[in-house]
């Protein structure tokens, strides 16, 4: 752009990469809008599903001993309660994740996209974490199964 008045303030084109809106495509806001849906609905089953498992939990500690035994009462409380607490905790990070990406839509600025890709790294980080754990525990209890059943033959 050429001025010809010496005395006008310097000019200069500027292209508006935001398209006045924020720094995302439209493939990015795409992508978010048809993602929080389905991470809310998972976030919800896990509620439920932890709700369920506290009814459970109080179920077992109430009637227990007559159906378990006094000898598996405790342990079955503790497994419901460590799956209630896990449950609970990942539809927590879920919840989490779905209020990122509405911010993110909301604003449409880059700190926000951020945390958005900070909440979710976190969330696959606890899901492996919580997946290599029960691999862990699967290899220990069948190992610990077949030691018991060889002394018991």
């Amino acid at each position: 752009m050429t001025n010809n008045n010496i005395f006008a303030a310097p000019q200069s084109e500027v292209q508006d990469l935001s398209g006045g809106q924020g720094l995302y495509s439209d493939t990015v806001v795409l992508a978010l809008r048809r993602t929080r849906p389905w991470v809310l609905v998972l976030g919800a089953i896990g509620m439920v599903s932890t709700i369920f498992m506290l009814l459970a939990t109080i179920g077992v500690v109430a009637q227990g001993e007559f159906f378990f035994g006094d000898n598996m009462k405790w342990p079955l409380v503790a497994i419901y309660a460590i799956l209630t607490a896990t449950t609970f905790i990942v539809s927590f990070q879920l919840f989490k994740f779905a209020s990122a990406i509405k911010r993110a839509l909301e604003s449409l600025l880059p700190s926000d996209l951020d945390d958005v890709l900070l909440t979710q790294a976190n969330f696959w980080r606890l899901v492996g974490i919580l997946s290599l754990a029960m691999i862990v525990l699967s290899i220990v209890l069948t190992v610990a199964t077949v030691v018991i059943f060889a002394r018991a033959f």
